[in-house]
């Protein structure tokens, strides 16, 4: 098909061989006649097209001449038809221009932008931050507003207590013991931990000389057994804190294998890390107390009731009591106690799931973060009234905004859950799925806020003979809300082509890549002696940065000329 420069060209020959053509022209000399006058050939750049004849006195009997468009006229539009109610689309010389000043701009010697180190403290919560973190609207004050630690100190969490000094030696320590604890934590950690963790982890990423991957597969949920295991089955979890404590060392080492062969441990330092969780956790406690019961009441059921409601809510740090989080029953126990409580049974062959809002939750899983047996996530902590005068619609702090508080450095605080390696990154997927799995709930229990399909199916039921409603079931639709769903991706892929309906097909498609060398993030995670691999929300937050300056150098430095529309 013809292009828009080429039609125009034909157009331009026609015109200029038109007005070659003799014409006589009618004046008061009697030779008038005889004279003819060739009229003015118009050039590309010339906009007296319409002008090609003498003076105005005569316009009434000279031809019109209708304006003809040149290669180079700015009227070409004016040709395309409907095409007048798009958007004028530039034409490919001024695309590979634009290119080609970008280009050229490859050999120029480009300074690193640095963003600096992250020397920022939150004014509410002494959160560590890059400058380029604050908000937007703060870019010019002197005291800058960061959002993603507290919410401008709406969000307010008890400081974590300082670990124990074992944790604290074999973490940050430089010894061949302390790294050995290091490469083994999530297997010292899971010989200590009081509930299974649910999903298939997936191992395979690890065989080669890439970093350490933590991927889990499936429905994440944790679990816990009874306080004794089943005749003949080895003790498991929970149940080595109760059963024969004699050989316990041995025991936890022998619960925790390899894909291929028994995990190699040291006992000693299994036997420091038992000590230790004696005298701080309190959950540990609770199990050895329960220990002494089952021996004192011979062959009575006893059974371990894990409370969830907590006492009044605290902004200052206090550990709870062991009869805060539990109690013990002795005989049997009534099914409906309590709403989301606990019940560990004395010897059953069934696992119970714990709930996700359970304030020990985490506390079970990951003993050695929470060394002192700490809540995790609570659903009765509420936003911090700053400004009484605004009502918010939500008013409890959700589990988003817990985990962002306390995946921060902070001043003058020992944080664990950032310096534990491969175990941060196993917690740091769970928080994940915790986060996925409360949002999934919602979507569920609110269906009727954001779909009427359901509606239709039935109604085509209905239509096709079928009176069995049974045969219909319940169907659960994810909105485009959900990020990662179906309806989520195919909507970002309409706006996408949407655009290019508009618009015209996109002139570039640029791919960025974060860089783990890169020296504002090797300087970050060297102070405290990780890899890259073990702080990954530092690798996201400096890509975010870099990725917003990217776009700002595409849109309003326009280094590729100017941008109409993007989307990323």
């Amino acid at each position: 098909m013809d292009n828009d420069e080429a039609r125009n060209a034909r157009m331009y020959r026609k015109h200029v061989i038109s007005n070659r053509r003799p014409r006589v022209q009618n004046g008061s000399s009697p030779n008038a006649s005889k004279r003819r006058k060739t009229p003015k050939i118009p050039t590309p750049n010339d906009n007296s097209v319409q002008r090609l004849e003498g003076s105005s006195s005569n316009a009434s009997k000279r031809r019109k001449t209708t304006k003809i468009p040149t290669p180079n006229d700015n009227s070409i539009q004016q040709l395309e038809g409907p095409a007048i109610k798009k958007r004028k689309r530039r034409t490919r010389a001024e695309i590979e221009a634009s290119i080609r000043r970008g280009i050229n701009t490859a050999n120029m010697n480009i300074e690193y932008w640095d963003i600096g180190d992250a020397d920022c403290i939150c004014q509410y919560c002494r959160a560590y931050f890059w400058n380029e973190e604050r908000k937007r609207q703060t870019h010019t004050t002197t005291t800058p507003e960061y959002t993603h630690c507290c919410l401008n100190g709406k969000v307010e969490l008890p400081q974590l207590k300082r670990p124990p000094q074992l944790l604290l030696d074999l973490t940050y320590g430089k010894t061949p013991r302390s790294k050995h604890f290091i490469q083994n934590i999530r297997s010292y950690n899971s010989m200590f931990a009081f509930t299974s963790m649910g999903g298939k982890i997936d191992n395979s990423l690890n065989q080669g000389n890439g970093p350490p991957v933590f991927k889990l597969q499936g429905q994440n949920y944790h679990r816990i057994g009874s306080l004794l295991p089943i005749e003949g089955e080895q003790p498991k979890f929970a149940q080595l804190y109760i059963h024969d404590t004699t050989n316990e060392i041995s025991n936890r080492i022998k619960s925790v294998r390899s894909s291929n062969k028994e995990t190699k441990l040291q006992e000693a330092i299994v036997e420091d890390l038992k000590s230790m969780l004696d005298e701080n956790n309190i959950l540990a406690q609770l199990f050895r107390m329960a220990k002494e019961k089952l021996t004192e009441q011979g062959g009575r059921n006893v059974s371990i009731k894990l409370i969830r409601k907590r006492g009044p809510e605290v902004r200052t740090y206090n550990l709870p009591e062991v009869s805060e989080i539990a109690a013990l029953i002795v005989g049997d126990f009534d099914e409906g106690l309590g709403n989301r409580d606990i019940i560990i049974e004395t010897r059953s062959g069934k696992l119970k799931r714990i709930n996700e809002l359970h304030p020990s939750y985490l506390g079970l899983q990951y003993p050695l973060i929470f060394s002192y047996g700490e809540d995790g996530y609570r659903d009765d902590f509420y936003y911090k009234n700053r400004n009484q005068s605004v009502q918010r619609k939500r008013t409890k702090i959700t589990m988003r905004d817990f985990f962002a508080f306390r995946f921060h450095d902070r001043v003058d605080e020992v944080n664990l859950l950032l310096k534990s390696r491969r175990l941060t990154q196993q917690l740091i997927v769970d928080a994940y799925t915790l986060i996925e799995s409360g949002r999934l709930l919602f979507m569920r229990l609110n269906q009727k806020k954001f779909r009427s399909e359901l509606y239709n199916h039935l109604n085509d039921a209905y239509v096709r003979g079928e009176n069995d409603s049974s045969l219909q079931g319940k169907r659960v639709i994810l909105p485009p809300i959900f990020i990662g769903g179906p309806r989520y991706m195919i909507q970002n892929y309409q706006d996408a082509m949407t655009i290019c309906a508009w618009a015209g097909y996109p002139d570039l498609f640029i791919t960025f890549t974060c860089n783990p060398k890169w020296p504002e993030i090797t300087r970050y995670i060297e102070k405290f002696g990780l890899n890259t691999e073990d702080r990954p929300d530092i690798v996201c937050r400096v890509f975010k940065i870099k990725l917003d300056g990217l776009i700002k150098d595409l849109r309003e430095n326009k280094v590729f000329g100017r941008v109409r529309l993007f989307t990323r």
